[in-house]
Parts: structure tokens; C-alpha cells; sequence
């Protein structure tokens, strides 16, 4: 009887102090598919998932309420403008400067909602993309193109920097499209190349 509640003591124990490490470290554990031959699984040999707040959905939020968490503002550009209130932008968000070459961010399209404090522009996020980045090999940019079969539009792209003025390995391509508010994944042509919106002669 001793032997039984003192397993019930020491099970409660481990529960709450596993209960109190996820709420502090704001990870997600996702065990293992292995099993063994009783079907119990291998706690060893679990997953332990590092969550932060670029893992939240950005979509329906306004950049106001995004200010709060302090991200790193990689880049942002306005795309279009078709009258004085309908303004369109990319923008690309990490946790800190680092990140924007080599790490995570996420690229989101942004639709321009008002002004706040007389002189700060108010988006709210339509869509976004988690992406990893690697310079030279894996980087990250907006670029204008005019494809065959295709009218001039605004493009993401992610491609290989060989600090040249002509790109010539692009890994993907995503028009912005402002018609539907998404990336829109789209085949790159065989033999791509393009010019290189990073590059600077004599820089």
C-alpha cells in the first residue's frame, strides 16, 4: 500500500514539473512514432520543438499590433498603388538582425489600412511565407519581371547571390498577387536568369 502511494506521489511530482516546463519554455514536445513491443513509447526518443513568435499566423493582424513583439524589419517595400488609400507592400520579419541573411523570417503581403500617431503607416497582413535563408546560397528578394506568356508583375524570389549583375540560379519564384492577397508558387523557367536586385557596380 506504502509502495502505491508513494508512486502516486512521485507520478503527480512528474507531471506538474513537466507541466511547468512547457509553460515556461513555450515548447511543443511531439513524441516519437517508434514504439516497443508493448506499444508504449520511447520517451527517450522524443522530439522536442522550439516554438517562437514568428510561429504565430501574422494573417488578419494589423503591423500596429505586430509592434509588440519587436521584430527585426529585414525589408519593406511598397508594390503598388492604384489610389491614395489602396497601397500594397512586402515586408520581411525576424527575430533579430541576423536572421535576414542567414536564418528564419517571414515574408508577408501587406494591404494599407491608415495612418496611427499622425505619421505611421497601418497594414494588415493578407499573406505570409516562413522562410530560411543562407547567404550567398539561399537569399530572398522582390523583383519586377515581365515572363513569357505573362504581363509584367511583381515576383518573390529565391535564388543563389553570385554577386554578379545576372542571376542565374533561381531556386523559386512566388508572384505577388494582389488580385487573390497570396504568394503564389509558380514553376521557374528552364535557363532563368535575371538581373540581380542586390547588386551594386562598384560597391
Amino acid at each position: 500500500m506504502k509502495k502505491l502511494i508513494y508512486l502516486f506521489i512521485i507520478g503527480q511530482l512528474l507531471i506538474s514539473c513537466n507541466d511547468n516546463l512547457q509553460k515556461k519554455s513555450k515548447l511543443e514536445i511531439k513524441p516519437n512514432t517508434k514504439s516497443d513491443n508493448s506499444g508504449k513509447i520511447n520517451l527517450q526518443t522524443a522530439q522536442v520543438i522550439y516554438k517562437d513568435s514568428l510561429d504565430i499566423s501574422f494573417i488578419g493582424r494589423t503591423t500596429k499590433e505586430l509592434n509588440k513583439y519587436n521584430f527585426h524589419i529585414c525589408f519593406g517595400a511598397m508594390i503598388e498603388e492604384y489610389s491614395e488609400n489602396e497601397k500594397y507592400a512586402v515586408s520581411e520579419y525576424s527575430l533579430k538582425v541576423g536572421n535576414c541573411r542567414n536564418g528564419k523570417s517571414k515574408i508577408t503581403i501587406e494591404q494599407f489600412i491608415n495612418y496611427y500617431d499622425e505619421v505611421k503607416a497601418n497594414f494588415v497582413i493578407k499573406d505570409e511565407l516562413i522562410v530560411r535563408s543562407s547567404y550567398p546560397k539561399k537569399c530572398y528578394s522582390t523583383i519586377t519581371l515581365k515572363l513569357e506568356n505573362r504581363e509584367e508583375s511583381k515576383y518573390l524570389m529565391e535564388y543563389e547571390d553570385n554577386s554578379k549583375a545576372i542571376l542565374t540560379n533561381i531556386h523559386k519564384l512566388w508572384e505577388i498577387n494582389l488580385n487573390e492577397m497570396k504568394f503564389i508558387e509558380i514553376e521557374t523557367p528552364k535557363n532563368f536568369k535575371c538581373n540581380n536586385p542586390g547588386f551594386a557596380d562598384g560597391i
